[in-house]
């Protein structure tokens, strides 16, 4: 089926202009340090940020925001990342092939396609998203993930599944590996292809050329390529009815409430999970927020305390779109309220969402 390609300026209602990436650093522990916003084009500030903290430990967001807030809307660059602890090699070729797949699906111009040996066990591929022309979408994770599904099960055991939400850090490129000691390097099309991971490694024992705010020139079928690719996971995954029909384009900036937000980073006892996720999810929904990312909510909280069917997150979150509500100020919320009080609970027992 052809389709018509909208731009995200369409899409959205909104001229954004999507220029400010989240600065981060780490330690060796995996302890967050700090983080910053910056615009990615701002190499004073990013070469400042290096410095700070020895030029170890340094990332920033995979994301790109339209201003300089986590509650902006976004674009993501397409990544790839192939991994292994015991067979270095074998990550390098599946990445290869995988991208050699993507190459022929997107069908971008000439060196659109970014390699790097990631510092420590692994080799990353990206494609800026100047490319493919993007634009805010709710699904954009979720088409990523599904396209990294789909590479793991050709070559099993290598590509990376877990790496697609709005926290992921992308590290900087030339920055050093707090253990390995090693950089990670921008590594050419040629150099990927014909070298081994020995030289590779030896490389890597000093940085290379700086590329740490690729720009590039968009593509003439990339576009088509990543619009038909969204419309086609919206129908293959569960659907939010607010993403099929276009009614809510953007996540609202209301206040979360207090017990939700202490929730968010808790451990939710044995009992209350199910119920709980069908409430929160029924709020987020009521945010405006869509059915992948609250599906990526859910599944953080639940990581610290798992249940045994990972299928009731999504069956919540599908309840959640089609039941938006503000939580009712009840037994399990009031576990998780302030010592102050909740200035923004209804004197019904309701909470209002903003």
């Amino acid at each position: 089926m052809d389709y018509e390609r909208p731009s995200g300026r369409a899409l959205t209602g909104h001229d954004d202009n999507y220029d400010w990436i989240e600065l981060m650093a780490r330690s060796p522990s995996g302890e967050l340090l700090a983080r910053a916003f910056a615009r990615k084009g701002d190499h004073e500030t990013i070469g400042a940020w290096r410095e700070r903290f020895d030029n170890t430990g340094a990332s920033h967001s995979i994301c790109v925001y339209a201003s300089p807030t986590r509650k902006a809307r976004y674009v993501v660059p397409f990544y790839l990342h192939a991994h292994s602890e015991t067979d270095l090699e074998g990550a390098m070729r599946c990445l290869i092939e995988a991208g050699e797949q993507v190459s022929i699906s997107m069908d971008g111009p000439p060196d659109s396609m970014h390699w790097y040996f990631d510092g420590r066990n692994g080799f990353d591929l990206l494609v800026p998203f100047q490319v493919f022309d993007a634009f805010y979408s709710p699904w954009t994770f979720a088409l990523y993930a599904d396209i990294a599904a789909h590479q793991d099960r050709l070559r099993p055991g290598f590509i990376d599944t877990s790496i697609y939400s709005q926290d992921y850090a992308w590290t900087l490129p030339n920055s050093r590996h707090s253990q390995s000691g090693l950089y990670k390097i921008p590594l050419t099309e040629d150099e990927i292809s014909e070298l081994s991971a020995d030289q590779i490694l030896a490389m890597a024992a000093s940085p290379r050329f700086e590329d740490s705010c690729l720009e590039a020139s968009i593509g003439k079928f990339p576009p088509w390529w990543f619009t038909s690719e969204l419309r086609h996971i919206e129908q293959k995954l569960t659907a939010c009815p607010k993403c099929c029909d276009g009614s809510a384009n953007d996540t609202e900036d209301r206040p979360v409430v207090p017990c939700v937000h202490a929730m968010e980073s808790a451990v939710l006892p044995d009992g209350t999970r199910h119920a709980t996720y069908f409430r929160l999810a029924s709020y987020f929904a009521y945010l405006n927020i869509h059915y992948p990312e609250i599906v990526a909510r859910l599944e953080a909280i639940d990581g610290r305390n798992p249940i045994h069917d990972r299928n009731d997150i999504k069956r919540a979150a599908q309840f959640g779109c089609c039941h938006p509500s503000s939580p009712p100020c009840d037994a399990v919320l009031r576990r998780y309220c302030p010592k102050d009080g909740c200035e923004l609970a209804e004197p019904s027992g309701d909470i209002r969402g903003g």
